[in-house]
């Protein structure tokens, strides 16, 4: 354990490097896909109340910072990785084609987070509602759940954290990238899960005391409850800045220095691929399993602590 939590460190620092290597960048593309959330969080105040005709517009302006901003992020940290020189403009464009890949593979890994993790939140408030106990059972009830569900959460999250990375960098199919996350994050559990958690607890610890004491104050912290939904996009924001520089240098680390790209899927994958080829190809051009122009293949050379892949059994 505590060679993976340096390993982890050792992936921080890397992250930070890239980072250094273009804060500008970095720094645009945080403002600029935080300002959707931040403007939905205000807006809410303005509309008017049970009309629902604004909902689209809340939603697509929160689907900009949740849902656009991860590939924009990732497009930055490649670039910057590659030392190509690009701006906002530029990454926004190189990384808008692979918008349709992500959210196809984000399908997948959201359907294996909230499976196990939404089963085990059902069985909590089914056994809330039925335990008769007195208020010093029920908290060390409640956290109990709460650790068991935050320690799923964990795991199923590790397991599947590679998977946006090997769909847009290595240009892999969504399927096939999250098995291939599955299997990399199995052999690799305990530095990919270290990796999850240092990069990501020095800010979403922060912003989760935040958001409790919103929660407790009511919303009047924001003005509002109905804010929070809108600013949790901003914390994410902040939280990838850490983390998606971080776990490229991961996925480099363990993918490059995998012979996994020319397996075979097992048949559950092969099938859910079969049953999904009606699904247009999602990569920029149509193109489905080639490198496209400008993604690095496998065998790219890491960053600082490239080749702690074979340091790491």
């Amino acid at each position: 354990m505590e060679a993976s939590f340096r390993q982890s460190l050792g992936y921080f620092r890397s992250g930070f490097e890239l980072i250094s290597r273009a804060p500008w960048l970095f720094l645009q593309v945080l403002i600029a896909f935080s300002m959707p959330a931040l403007a939905a969080s205000i807006l809410v105040h303005w509309l008017p109340a049970g009309n629902g005709w604004w909902e689209p517009l809340l939603f697509l302006m929160d689907a900009a910072t949740t849902v656009v901003a991860p590939v924009v992020f990732m497009m930055a940290v490649g670039s910057t990785y590659r030392n190509e020189r690009l701006n906002l403009a530029q990454v926004i464009r190189q990384g808008l084609p692979w918008l349709p890949r992500y959210v196809w593979t984000n399908a997948h890994t959201t359907a294996i987070f909230w499976v196990p993790v939404g089963i085990l939140l059902f069985a909590h408030r089914a056994v809330e509602r039925a335990a008769d106990t007195g208020v010093y059972q029920e908290g060390l009830l409640n956290a109990g759940w709460g650790l068991a569900v935050g320690c799923a959460a964990v795991y199923f999250h590790t397991r599947t954290l590679l998977a946006p990375f090997l769909a847009v960098h290595s240009n892999l199919p969504a399927s096939q990238a999250t098995w291939f996350s599955w299997r990399l994050s199995h052999d690799y559990f305990r530095t990919a899960a270290a990796t999850f958690i240092v990069c990501a607890a020095p800010v979403a610890l922060p912003l989760g005391l935040l958001a409790a004491a919103v929660s407790r104050s009511n919303g009047t912290l924001l003005g509002g409850m109905d804010s929070l939904p809108h600013a949790t996009g901003i914390g994410l924001q902040l939280i990838r800045l850490t983390l998606i520089p971080a776990v490229y240098a991961l996925y480099h680390d363990l993918w490059d220095n995998s012979s996994m790209a020319q397996d075979a899927v097992p048949w559950p994958v092969a099938t859910l691929m079969r049953a999904t080829s009606w699904v247009p190809p999602l990569g920029p051009m149509g193109v489905r399993n080639t490198v496209p122009e400008g993604v690095e293949p496998a065998g790219t050379p890491g960053l600082a602590v490239a080749g702690v892949a074979e340091r790491l059994t």
